[in-house]
């Protein structure tokens, strides 16, 4: 019997970057996900509403402004039953399949260039305008090719960062309801990681080329969108299209 699930996943994923408004922060207001196209791919274009004012669960940073600001990342989503399948569907999109070694990990923070909070004009702009910088809160991993498992490494060298979002600073949050679908890569370990056509995105990164990051644990084990998905770094060539 052929196992599948339909994955809700988020901005952490980035194939999809679709985020929602905001409203208080002890009841945050959550919009609709977008359709799914044929190929269990949301489309690109996020879309962020104006931010309101939220109600504060700590005491703000400096930075943190008059305010918190509870930002909601709608969700996407995926058609997933196996790493073959999921790549051959979405061919469109995902170009290689490589085995990198997790070489960097920031703390908290913005995705502004220097990590600090951006300005409450910033955060309150027109966010219709697809062209426009998204900011939100999240960690940054640097990632450093290992080996090419299949397909192409996109970035231009051999390292390139991944942004996962959510988290709180603050009275500032992110939230990524769905960080926890796959593990978020361990400092100094494994991973593999799906790339894909590279992908203009402000503020930071400048350009997306990582659709996925799966952590690899001790038993080289790879941890995948579907968690009873059997696959290991010995077997990987196997489970690929």
């Amino acid at each position: 019997m052929t196992r599948g699930r339909v994955i809700q996943a988020t901005l952490a994923l980035a194939l999809a970057l679709a985020v929602a408004g905001c409203a208080g922060a002890a009841n945050p207001t959550t919009v609709p996900a977008p359709s799914a196209k044929p190929s269990g791919v949301a489309g690109f274009g996020p879309t962020m509403a104006p931010s309101q004012p939220a109600v504060p669960s700590a005491a703000p940073l400096a930075s943190a402004g008059p305010h918190g600001e509870s930002l909601v990342a709608a969700t996407s989503i995926f058609n997933y039953q196996t790493l073959a399948q999921f790549i051959r569907d979405n061919r469109q999109v995902i170009q290689g399949v490589a085995v990198v070694r997790i070489a960097s990990a920031s703390p908290l923070r913005w995705n502004t260039p220097d990590g600090t909070r951006p300005s409450e004009l910033a955060l309150d702009a027109d966010w219709s305008n697809p062209t426009a910088a998204r900011y939100m809160i999240g960690r940054a991993f640097g990632l450093r090719l290992e080996r090419v498992a299949w397909g192409d490494w996109t970035a231009k060298g051999p390292t390139e960062v991944y942004w996962i979002p959510g988290g709180k600073l603050g009275a500032d949050e992110y939230v990524n309801g769905s960080a926890a679908l796959v593990p978020a890569p361990v400092d100094g370990g494994l991973a593999v990681a799906l790339t894909i056509t590279p992908m203009v995105s402000q503020p930071q990164p400048p350009v997306r080329t990582i659709g996925f990051v799966f952590p690899v644990d001790a038993s080289g084990r790879v941890t995948t969108i579907d968690p009873a998905e059997d696959i290991t770094l010995g077997d990987l060539a196997q489970h690929l299209p």
